[in-house]
């Protein structure tokens, strides 16, 4: 058993300002416990992340900060995983394939296929867009 991991979801754990931190918080409490089996964040979502904290705040060392913090409890808890070209070339076919007024990302559509071919049946997110293919947590 395994959860993926968003990149909203852990922008919003490591900045307490967001208002969605504190129920991030309580659900990143019971990923640690192993309540969602082993928690993965992709390179993908690791580039994001990074990128996005740089970009909000105009500051590279939090980015950096909050990158070595992820990367140190991949040594520990976490599954760092890379995207391989048979996800990315499926990935992009989501991506193109799009239609409707809301799209993903073309991160979010690797997240979907990774899980999808890994059977991994959960996403620690707090977009909903991903309840038509996993479970999400927080609910």
């Amino acid at each position: 058993m395994a959860i993926l991991l968003d990149t909203g979801y852990l922008f919003s754990l490591y900045n307490v300002e967001d208002k969605q931190h504190r129920v991030v918080q309580i659900s990143y409490d019971q990923l640690l416990n192993g309540e969602y089996g082993i928690p993965i964040i992709l390179d993908y979502v690791f580039d994001e992340l990074v990128t996005l904290i740089q970009y909000r705040t105009n500051r590279n060392d939090i980015a950096t900060e909050v990158g070595n913090i992820i990367l140190s409890d991949c040594d520990k808890f976490i599954q760092f995983a890379r995207v391989d070209k048979s996800i990315f070339s499926k990935s992009w076919e989501i991506f193109q394939n799009q239609s409707g007024h809301r799209h993903l990302s073309f991160t979010d559509c690797v997240l979907i296929k990774f899980a999808d071919i890994n059977r991994i049946a959960r996403i620690a997110t707090l977009d909903q867009q991903f309840k038509s293919w996993v479970e999400i947590v927080p609910h």
